[in-house]
């Protein structure tokens, strides 16, 4: 008999892990093996569990979904990460992209097609619905017509801030997020501009066009 499909999801929203959890519990063939409420829990549950899917929402307090894509990809997890999310703009698709995730699909998916995703992704396939290719699309074309760096609106939000001489607590309490989220989203935009300290990374996100 073939064995079923382990499954963790990741979601800071109780009603909606209540949700899928309701959902996929439906298929024998699919088994969830916990919940997790932030990033960091989930990095941690793979970690112990090591399941086939992590079902991910993007935008979670502390360690966002795009974060823990990235720490299981160098990790060189076995476990493939499918987002689930509401931020499926442009930016956030071509970002969750970049960091390998196995598929990405709209919290408004019908419940058939979430399942198929599971099961696809399981399979070491990528699955990506439609809308979310034509937008990957678009922003590889936008991306390489302006030839400039690519940061999720959340990373322009920061790094306007840090130009306005903000500090990481006072960015943190604008934001309404934690410090620690704000200090990797400063990591990821040094990383991105290649820069070596806060005060070249305005600079160059300046020059490049990306802040005023």
């Amino acid at each position: 008999m073939k064995e079923p499909i382990t499954v963790l999801l990741a979601d800071d929203h109780t009603i909606v892990r209540q949700g899928l959890s309701l959902i996929v519990r439906q298929h024998e063939d699919i088994t969830i093996i916990g919940e997790a409420t932030n990033g960091a829990e989930a990095l941690a549950m793979v970690e112990a569990h090591r399941p086939d899917v992590l079902v991910c929402d993007i935008a979670m307090p502390g360690v966002s979904g795009i974060e823990v894509a990235r720490k299981l990809a160098a990790a060189r997890s076995s476990t493939r990460v499918l987002f689930l999310t509401m931020q499926d703009t442009e930016e956030y698709i071509f970002e969750a992209m970049q960091v390998g995730t196995s598929g990405f699909l709209s919290k408004n998916v019908a419940t058939e097609e979430l399942v198929q995703a599971i099961t696809k992704v399981a399979e070491g396939k990528e699955y990506f619905s439609e809308s979310v290719y034509g937008k990957a699309f678009q922003a590889l074309r936008h991306a390489r017509k302006r030839n400039e760096i690519h940061l999720t609106p959340r990373e322009k939000e920061v790094i306007q801030l840090l130009a306005d001489g903000m500090s990481t607590k006072l960015i943190a309490d604008k934001l309404s997020v934690s410090e620690f989220t704000v200090s990797n989203h400063r990591a990821n935009l040094l990383r991105k501009l290649e820069a070596h300290n806060v005060a070249e990374l305005v600079r160059m996100a300046v020059e490049k066009g990306l802040i005023k």
